[in-house]
Parts: C-alpha cells; sequence; structure tokens
C-alpha cells in the first residue's frame, strides 16, 4: 500500500507544541506594533529591534466569505475569513466547518488546506469556531 504525500506550508510562521499549533508574530520594541507574518523591519517605525511571540489565545471572526467554485487543489465550499487578535494582529486563513459568523470565537488548528495537482496533502493553520 502507498503512503500519500504530505507537506507543511508556512512552517516559519508556526510552533507545534504538545498544546496545539500557535502563529509566530513579530513584536516591534520600539513602538509596540505586532505584525504576521513575522517582520525583520516594522512596517510602522522601520526599526528592525523586535521579538517574535506565539500569538496566544482565541481570535475573533472579523469578516468571511465562502467560496463555491475553487481551482483544482482546494475542495469547495472553502470558507476564507479575517481573524482579529489581541494586540491588534489580524490574520487571513481558511475555516474549519460550516458553523461560521462574524464575532464567533476561534482557535488555531492544523489541518489540510489542500491538495498539489500530484496529489500530495498540503497541511498549515486554519482555524476551527470555538463550541
Amino acid at each position: 500500500m502507498e503512503t500519500k504525500q504530505q507537506r507543511i506550508y508556512g512552517e516559519e510562521w508556526m510552533e507545534q507544541t504538545s498544546e496545539g499549533v500557535s502563529l509566530i508574530v513579530s513584536e516591534c520594541q520600539s513602538c509596540g506594533s505586532n505584525w504576521f507574518p513575522k517582520k525583520e523591519i516594522c512596517p510602522d517605525c522601520f526599526s528592525t529591534d523586535y521579538r517574535t511571540k506565539p500569538l496566544e489565545g482565541e481570535g475573533e471572526i472579523y469578516s468571511f466569505t465562502t467560496l463555491t467554485v475553487t481551482s483544482k487543489e482546494f475542495q469547495a465550499p472553502l470558507t476564507i475569513a479575517y481573524i482579529d487578535y489581541p494586540g491588534n494582529v489580524r490574520v487571513c486563513g481558511q475555516i474549519e466547518g460550516d458553523k461560521v459568523g462574524i464575532g464567533e470565537k476561534v482557535e488555531i488548528v492544523l489541518g489540510k488546506i489542500a491538495e498539489d495537482r500530484d496529489g500530495t496533502d498540503v497541511y498549515s493553520y486554519k482555524f476551527k469556531v470555538v463550541e
């Protein structure tokens, strides 16, 4: 039996621990701005003095859309959302499941986001509505 190939997209943006997946943000030490994906230079003040830290806690859906037609790599329907986090961080990503609404609380999970044309499963961060 052949094992299906898998790969992770955006590993440099994530940190996996026994507690789950968290995204890595950069926090400017000069002005306090937070950025995802992490930045080498602060877009607000152009400082290079930053530290990386995990994005903690639950996010809240700011806006979303559901695609009913996608390219072959993705499975329709596909819901994409902007998620707001404390510290003025907004992240875009796929939502697992069909219970989606503005203001819903979400958590970060690792899940299948696509399948390459060669059949390789692609995994990355996704969001799941907190029940």
